[in-house]
C-alpha cells in the first residue's frame, strides 16, 4: 500500500484512499507550538484488513494481549486466520519438541540448550493509555 519512498503527504493520501469504517479521523489544533500548530491523523482503529496477508507472509509473528479472553475479537481485530490454535497444534504435530509459552512473569530463566526448546508462543502485557484520541478510539471498536 505504501511506498517507503513517499513523502508523508503522499502516505498519508494513499491512507485516506483506504479510509473506512475501521479507521478514524482526528485533528489536533495546538495554538501555543509554533513548530506544529496543528496535525491531522488517520488512525487504523481495526487493522486486520491489512495485517491479514503480512501475517500470511510471515515466517513467524510475536502478538501479545493484556487478557485471555475475547479470542474471536482479537482474532479478527488483527485479521488472523481463524484456525490459529489448529495451526499451532498442526505445528506441534508436525515437529514434536519442547515449546515454550510465555505469560508475563511465568517461565523466566528457563534453559534448554541447543535445539531441546524449538519454539516460543510469547504473551505478555500492553496497556494502553487513557487519552481522548484512546476513548475515540474505544468507542469505534465498540460500534464493531
Amino acid at each position: 500500500m505504501f511506498d517507503a519512498q513517499d513523502s508523508p503527504y503522499v502516505a498519508f493520501c494513499r491512507l485516506a484512499e483506504c479510509f473506512d469504517k475501521h479507521s478514524l479521523f482526528d485533528a489536533t489544533i495546538d495554538t501555543v507550538a509554533a513548530a506544529q500548530p496543528a496535525a491531522v491523523n488517520i488512525r487504523n482503529v481495526i487493522p486486520g484488513a491489512f495485517l491479514g496477508k503480512r501475517f500470511a507472509d510471515a515466517a513467524c509473528s510475536v502478538l501479545f494481549s493484556a487478557t485471555l479472553s475475547g479470542r474471536d475479537f482479537h482474532r479478527d481485530m488483527l485479521g488472523l486466520p481463524a484456525d490459529v490454535c489448529e495451526l499451532i497444534d498442526r505445528q506441534f504435530r508436525r515437529e514434536r519438541g519442547n515449546y515454550l509459552v510465555f505469560v508475563s512473569s511465568v517461565a523466566e530463566a528457563i534453559d534448554l540448550p541447543g535445539t531441546r526448546l524449538i519454539r516460543a508462543f510469547i504473551a505478555t502485557l500492553g496497556l494502553p493509555q487513557v487519552n481522548a484520541i484512546n476513548e475515540q478510539m474505544m468507542q469505534r471498536m465498540q460500534t464493531r
